[in-house]
């Protein structure tokens, strides 16, 4: 008759991570200090265009901080929209893009006067 080892204490399982701990970031702890500072502050966003780091962090920050980062648009932004817009009618070679190009600013109309602007 063969003795038996004792077997050893399972291990704790290991703490979950935050979701950008995993990529080698920001520790859960100091996650929010990021998110408040803004998606430049996040470690591996250096040195990336401006445009794409707004599109990576812009969803983290309306979602954390709905009452200052998802503020609807002001009257004189929906109106410089109509205006690009409008220049832009002119060079659509296509009668679809032209459609296309009156609904948006029939759009972007319909929403300034629906916020009162």
């Amino acid at each position: 008759m063969a003795i038996k080892k004792p077997t050893p204490p399972p291990k704790p399982a290991p703490i979950s991570k935050g979701p950008y701990e995993k990529r080698g970031g920001i520790p859960r702890e100091k996650f929010p200090y990021f998110l408040k500072k803004g998606p430049s502050s996040i470690p591996w966003s250096r040195n990336v265009k401006s445009r794409q780091l707004g599109a990576m962090g812009e969803k983290l920050l309306k979602e954390r901080f709905p009452s200052y980062y998802g503020r609807e648009l002001s009257g004189s932004e929906i109106q410089r929209e109509i205006g690009k817009l409008k220049n832009a009618f002119p060079r659509a070679k296509t009668g679809t893009e032209q459609n296309t190009i009156r609904e948006a600013i029939a759009r972007l109309e319909e929403a300034k006067k629906r916020a009162g602007l």
